[in-house]
């Protein structure tokens, strides 16, 4: 069980960069846009501190899983329900932040159930 829960643990810190990475790349991109004058100014401007926020919430809960990986779980399904309930206790970040990461989890617990029962 030990080495599934690390291996849960470990793949969603890698899942949670692949979004922190993949938000950065669209910062770039409406970077880029507001270059190019495709965007105005204030589109930018918002967009910009939009993603910075999101980037810096993934940030935090991303650490806090971290956290969660140190503790002792009965099985898979409850470290996924404790780390969806501390992703759930950040009130006040965007939702899209909360339905990326969550998502995140449910595809680690699937892909490591998978990889579990070909064993």
């Amino acid at each position: 069980m030990k080495e599934k829960l690390k291996k849960f643990f470990k793949i969603l810190e890698i899942e949670f960069q692949d979004l922190e990475e993949g938000l950065g790349a669209y910062m770039e991109a409406i970077e880029d846009r507001y270059h190019k004058k495709e965007i105005t100014p204030y589109v930018y401007k918002e967009n910009d501190a939009l993603l910075q926020r999101e980037i810096n919430d993934v940030r935090i809960i991303k650490k806090e899983v971290n956290n969660l990986a140190e503790k002792d779980y009965s099985d898979l399904e409850e470290a996924a329900r404790n780390v969806t309930e501390l992703i759930d206790g950040f009130t006040g970040f965007p939702k899209v932040v909360h339905k990326y990461m969550k998502g995140k989890v449910g595809k680690v617990l699937e892909y490591v159930s998978i990889l579990e029962n070909q064993k």
